[in-house]
Order: C-alpha cells, then structure tokens, then sequence
C-alpha cells in the first residue's frame, strides 16, 4: 500500500511541476564541414533533424565563420543575418530547448574555413 501511495504521489507531482523526460540518444553523427569563402553561399552544416538531442560546432580553423539557422536553401551571410563563431570557440546546444531545424555557415574571409561538428539524434 505504502508504495501504491508513494508512486501515485510522484505521479502527481510530476504532472504538477511538469517534468519532462528525454529518452537517450540512440545514434550520432560527426563530419568536418568546409563554410564557403565570404561572398559565396553558404553551405549546410546540420541538416532538419526533429528527432535531434544536441549538436556541437568547434571551429578549430583558425579563422573567424559566421553561421545560422535556415529554413531551406543557401545564401550570402552577413552581420545583419547570422552570428560569428571565433577561431578555436566550440557553441553547443541541448535538448529542451534544442534548435532542430537546418544549419549553414560560411568562412568570414577569402579563405575556406573547416569546422567539425557533432550531433546526437534519436
């Protein structure tokens, strides 16, 4: 009786304070990506992933990329459209809360720039 109580308290509980639980991911992709040279369109570095649980992009090139998120297509970036990652930064993201749909970028300069990137997904 004691545990019949305590579960149907938890159960309780849990709608009150809304807890969410995710299951863990099951699978996962990594790849280096090459962003385009400034002036050029961009270039996906994660596609639409609904089922995604996190992501991580390291820039590890040495030079400064701009990236964001696009709905489809590819396009010139500039400061009034995506966001800078510096030389040697990583930027992450995580479920709740995740950004799921497609990711572009593209170097800052004349020259190419690579970055990696990691995702987890279900």
């Amino acid at each position: 009786m004691k545990k019949l109580t305590m579960l149907l308290v938890v159960f309780v509980l849990s709608l009150i304070m809304r807890l969410d639980s995710y299951a863990q991911a099951n699978r996962t992709a990594s790849a280096d990506i090459v962003c385009p040279v400034t002036g050029a369109n961009s270039i996906q570095l994660l596609p639409l992933r609904p089922g995604r649980f996190s992501y991580s992009i390291n820039n590890t090139s040495g030079i400064v990329i701009r990236f964001v998120g696009l709905a489809s297509g590819t396009i010139t970036l500039t400061s009034a459209n995506s966001f800078l990652l510096k030389a040697g930064q990583p930027y992450s993201d995580s479920a709740p809360g995740l950004y799921t749909g497609r990711l572009v970028c593209q170097s800052t300069t004349a020259v190419a720039a690579t970055v990696s990137v990691f995702e987890t997904y279900k």
